[in-house]
């Protein structure tokens, strides 16, 4: 039994930026087909980069599972991260009092309590994210309003930095890291 191996990029060529890689293969334990994706980062700086590569029907953003963004400088962009990052309910209460002015307590006072739709982050609150702050976006999940991580600063990451990077050994990636928790 042999393994057929058969290759399908399933999304742009690689001179706009290749994202997944889909391999489809026989399992030779079972001989039924099977699938292997890789994954790759695409890293964007404004949505019209993407929409001039890819056009406006381009189905990248809407499979990315997670999504960073920083804050954008063109309003299209912000108007979609404004879209993306949802709405909030709103209690706002008014209250009407009547009755005459020379007497020690009003007559009439009337209370009303209205619900309204708010963004979360409206387009101008987006464009003006501070620098040290991000959104994150992941597929299922409430958006996150979070600090970026200063690698250099942090101390777990600056350990992690000084072990190298991981060596290739045939197919077999070997890390670091797991020589040193072996000893």
């Amino acid at each position: 039994m042999t393994d057929e191996i058969s290759t399908r990029v399933t999304e742009p060529s690689t001179e706009k930026g290749e994202f997944s890689l889909k391999k489809s293969f026989k399992n030779p334990a079972t001989s039924r087909p099977a699938m292997a994706y890789t994954l790759f980062r695409v890293i964007t700086q404004d949505l019209s980069q993407l929409t001039k590569a890819y056009s406006k029907d381009e189905s990248i953003l809407s499979n990315c599972h997670i999504r960073i963004a920083f804050a954008p400088n063109k309003i299209e962009t912000a108007e979609m991260l404004s879209k993306m990052s949802g709405a909030s309910t709103v209690a706002h209460t008014q209250r009407n009092f009547s009755g005459s002015r020379l007497s020690v307590v009003l007559n009439n006072v009337s209370t009303n309590e209205q619900l309204s739709q708010r963004p979360l982050l409206t387009p101008d609150e987006t464009m003006r994210l501070p620098p040290a702050d991000e959104l994150v976006f992941v597929a299922g999940h409430a958006p996150i309003y979070c600090q970026k991580i200063i690698y250099y600063k942090d101390p777990a990451l600056v350990k992690r930095q000084m072990l190298g990077a991981a060596k290739r050994i045939g197919n077999a990636v070997i890390d670091a890291r797991a020589n040193n928790a072996r000893s």
